[in-house]
């Protein structure tokens, strides 16, 4: 719930410079009625809203926390998350296990951060989720590179980021809709396994779109 349909999110790494994967999320983020809280060490504003310059300045415990920020950052800022009480991480860097040796010893201690905790995450390497009907939107490429679709009843999920573009894009094109999209990436944390049982009991999904890579 936390990950899926969350009331307050923290975007780290948000930027008020365009075509940076930061001002992107917060720019789609920011047409919604979720409560914001912008982070990026240099303060300052973005697309309207106050910046904080640290997790830990933040009034509240965000719901939800997308870090847009490169590999090692993100191990940072997750631990800050984990150590505010955030329920749910989106890690949306590359650069960990997919990468070879050096990626998968960044990936273990991400994995050792949460471990043990209240906090959840997706991916990392990961374009994060797409729910049509609340405009929860974390895909950091922009409108004019990617169709969207609308809502409906088929919920897609993807192990590779690439392949869901593709499909979203081709979903959007062809008129299908969805009721959410989930790339777990690296699936470091949440898995194929809790995201079907989730939307089997999802009174708005009707189908189930899997892409993976490996079982």
């Amino acid at each position: 719930e936390a990950l899926l349909k969350p009331r307050s999110i923290v975007v780290v790494g948000a930027s008020a410079q365009e075509g940076k994967i930061g001002n992107i999320i917060l720019s789609q983020l920011a047409q919604t009625n979720f409560k914001l809280y912008p982070v990026n060490p240099k303060a300052g504003h973005a697309c309207g809203l106050r910046v904080y310059a640290s997790i830990e300045e933040l009034p509240e415990a965000p719901d939800l926390a997308v870090l847009a920020v490169p590999a090692e950052a993100t191990l940072t800022a997750a631990r800050a998350c984990v150590q505010m009480g955030v329920k749910a991480i989106i890690a949306i860097a590359s650069g960990f296990g997919e990468t070879g040796k050096e990626g998968k010893m960044l990936e273990n201690e991400l994995a050792d951060i949460i471990h043990g905790t209240g906090t959840r995450l997706l991916g990392p390497n990961t374009l994060g989720v797409l729910d049509p009907a609340s405009g929860l939107d974390t895909n950091f490429l922009p409108p004019q590179r990617i169709r969207k679709p609308a809502k409906g009843k088929i919920a897609f999920l993807s192990q590779s980021g690439s392949a869901a573009i593709g499909e979203l894009d081709a979903a959007s094109m062809c008129g299908a809709a969805i009721s959410a999209f989930v790339g777990f990436g690296n699936r470091l944390d949440i898995d194929e396994n809790e995201l079907l049982d989730y939307f089997a009991n999802d009174e708005e999904t009707s189908v189930i779109a899997l892409y993976l890579e490996s079982f």
